[in-house]
Formats: structure tokens, sequence, C-alpha cells
């Protein structure tokens, strides 16, 4: 049981984690990637709510659906703390650096 809501949590994580990288991939219109992480998360979900489903005239369903639903809001906080914590992404420029690049009527 224990080791159940574990492995719905860290899917969960996982899960949330590879669609906010599929957002991101969408955005900066690369396929491949956009699809490779589509097709993952959505077998992840169809797994997980397959198997959660199954169990949800128990109890431990309804335990596992909340353990699950921790797991993703867990997963999109990762995800979006990921580009701060390895500085990826857009480039971060200072105040000063971002004025200097702006037209002079938009100051």
């Amino acid at each position: 049981m224990i080791l159940n809501l574990f492995l719905y949590f860290a899917v969960g994580v996982l899960q949330d984690i590879l669609w906010t990288f599929n957002v991101k991939a969408v955005s900066e219109r690369k396929g491949f990637r956009a699809s490779a992480y589509s097709f993952l998360t959505t077998i992840m979900s169809f797994f997980v709510f397959y198997d959660i489903l199954e169990k949800l005239d128990t109890t431990s369903g309804m335990i596992a659906i909340f353990v699950y639903a921790l797991g993703v809001s867990v997963g999109i906080y990762f995800a979006m703390e990921y580009e701060k914590i390895f500085k990826i992404g857009r480039a971060r420029r200072s105040k000063k650096a971002v004025l200097e690049t702006m037209p002079v009527n938009q100051i």
C-alpha cells in the first residue's frame, strides 16, 4: 500500500514535469520534442487513472487520488523552479540592460 502511494506520488511529479516541458516545447515550436513529451504524459496519465479507477471503490483509491494530485502539484512547482535553478531558458538580464535595448520613446 505505502509503495503504491509512493509510486503514485512519484509518477505525479514526473508527469507534471514532463507536461511543463511539453508546454515549453510547444511555445518554442519544437515539434518532435513536444510530441515526445505529450506521448509520455498521456501514457503515464492513462496508466495511473486506470489503476486508480480499479481501486476507486475502496478507501485506498481515494487516498491514491489525493497522493497523485499532491505529486502533480509538486511536479509543477519543480518544473517551474527548474529554469531558475539551472539558469536555462530566457537569459536573465538586468533592468539596466533591458532599458538600454528599449527605444527612447518607450522609456
